[in-house]
């Protein structure tokens, strides 16, 4: 699949992470979504889309030290996971609701760093610790 024309990067505060149960129960919440939930004409996340982020959450918490992840429904369609690091920087993974996936990096001076993943663990593990050592660096 083709990268996404245009990513709506936003800066937003992300505070800690909850703890796995927590994360699938707000992933389950994201079922109830309208179609625009966000008072435009967002579609709500769909089944795609869900169990890609729960695939990702998982393999987050498996992690020896986990990264601080925030999920929200995209206003695109899907599911969007935010890792929060020291500083300015910015890192998400976007599950849509076509089945893509796309991770990005972005720091205010540079144009953001996406590219495509798979939802195989070997390629979401190898673009957990790139997120990590961007985070970290």
């Amino acid at each position: 699949m083709a990268l996404r024309d245009s990513i709506r990067h936003k800066h937003f505060p992300v505070s800690g992470s909850a703890g796995l149960p927590e994360q699938m129960a707000k992933l389950e919440a994201f079922r109830e979504l309208a179609p625009g939930w966000d008072s435009y004409s967002a579609p709500p996340p769909n089944e795609t889309a869900l169990r890609s982020a729960w695939s990702i959450l998982r393999l987050v918490h498996e992690q020896e030290d986990v990264l601080p992840v925030h999920a929200a429904p995209s206003a695109e369609g899907g599911v969007l996971l935010v890792f929060s690091g020291a500083g300015s920087k910015y890192a998400d993974i976007e599950c849509y609701n076509d089945g893509e996936i796309l991770a990005i990096l972005s720091e205010p001076a540079c144009d953001p760093t996406i590219w495509p993943l798979t939802p195989e663990k070997a390629p979401l593990q190898a673009a957990l610790e790139r997120i990590s050592a961007f985070l970290d660096d």
